[in-house]
């Protein structure tokens, strides 16, 4: 999901051609609903992850995490094709929601399998390469797909394209993974 959020860099450009919005408005906007949205989404992914684990859900806080893929996928698709540039805005405001509830589990998921002596360098070796797979592909596959197939003006249809093209994958491998998850963290807590 670090792709999808990367590539929400050209946000100001999207709502600059498509709405005529000044790029100084957009950032003041899109700011504000960050510092609000955000901190609510990791804040309330970590309560519910808490609460389930203390009823022996073990393997909660991948399925948040795939919550948030799921939301992230849906609204990260629609929000760029919307007719109006406050609706957008608002549904870009419930992406960032699933932006931060995958944010925040994603490492709470892997630290729940992750064997003891090494989990500083699997959380080290996990944000490296979500960070360079973000940077790299989300801002270059919008361009991409601006200059080569929907043009400059066509950016709405670029970034609405780029949640289907890296998240549906993973929400099709959804059964699968919670699946090896599963006995993962009943591996690791066999060793405990």
């Amino acid at each position: 999901m670090t792709i999808v959020a990367y590539s929400q860099g050209w946000g100001a450009a999207l709502f600059e051609r498509t709405w005529g919005w000044e790029t100084s408005y957009y950032a003041s906007i899109n700011g504000v609903l960050l510092i609000i949205f955000g901190p609510a989404a990791v804040l309330s992914a970590g309560w519910l992850c808490d609460h389930w684990l203390s009823q022996g859900k073990q393997d909660v806080a991948m399925k948040i995490a795939f919550f948030g893929v799921l939301v992230t996928v849906v609204s990260g698709a629609a929000f760029p094709l919307m007719p109006t540039a406050p609706v957008a805005m608002g549904v870009f405001a419930v992406n960032n929601m699933g932006i931060g509830m995958t944010s925040a589990m994603g490492v709470t998921a892997l630290l729940r399998i992750a064997p003891g002596p090494i989990k500083a360098q699997t959380v080290a070796l996990y944000y490296m390469c979500i960070s360079m797979a973000g940077l790299f592909l989300g801002p270059t596959t919008v361009a991409l797909l601006n200059d080569h197939v929907f043009g400059v003006d066509g950016i709405r249809y670029s970034m609405a394209l780029i949640p289907v093209i890296f998240g549906v994958p993973v929400l099709l491998g959804l059964r699968g993974i919670l699946a090896n998850y599963g006995r993962g963290v009943t591996e690791h807590e066999g060793l405990l």
